[in-house]
């Protein structure tokens, strides 16, 4: 499968465009704050 056919469109629409956005936003809060603990 091409990597175009599993990409999103990101422009498409503003609820897709926050809705991708927010789940990376998620993601790197969840990332970080293992970090954290891991360095406490």
């Amino acid at each position: 499968m091409a990597l175009v056919e599993k990409s999103i469109l990101v422009n498409s629409t503003t609820s897709a465009r926050n809705k991708f956005f927010n789940t990376i936003d998620r993601q790197l809060q969840t990332f970080e704050k293992r970090i954290k603990k891991y360095l406490e």
